[in-house]
């Protein structure tokens, strides 16, 4: 989820063509997005708890978490490895879509007519 909502935030970024040297920004990057988000998620025990409860304290520490590792990346991004080229707003649109998407997963699994042994 993490990847493809990045690459989608430079697709709405770019309004559905992403230039060569843009595509290839996103490719050197992504390894580094994975790595903090899945540091963050570590961090604020997204594997700690049941999908099958999910309620308003697992979506707030959605939210928290892409947003602190989002802010980690910029960090990292912009600051440590000084990649300028790197788009601003796909900071943003990344965050939104990925929070929609990782509470629309939870959410889903919790409210899905799956059988009594997938829950």
């Amino acid at each position: 989820m993490v990847a493809a909502a990045n690459y989608v935030a430079f697709w709405l970024r770019f309004d559905g063509e992403i230039p060569a040297q843009y595509w290839t920004l996103w490719l050197q990057t992504v390894p580094c997005l994975v790595l903090v988000r899945g540091l963050a998620f570590v961090w604020f025990h997204h594997y700690d708890s049941l999908w099958r409860s999910v309620g308003l304290r697992d979506l707030r520490a959605i939210a928290a978490s892409v947003t602190a590792s989002s802010a980690v990346f910029c960090l990292v991004i912009r600051g440590l490895l000084e990649l300028r080229a790197y788009p601003r707003t796909v900071f943003v649109i990344d965050l939104v879509l990925l929070v929609f998407v990782m509470a629309a997963v939870r959410v889903s699994w919790r409210t899905a007519p799956f059988p009594a042994f997938f829950k």
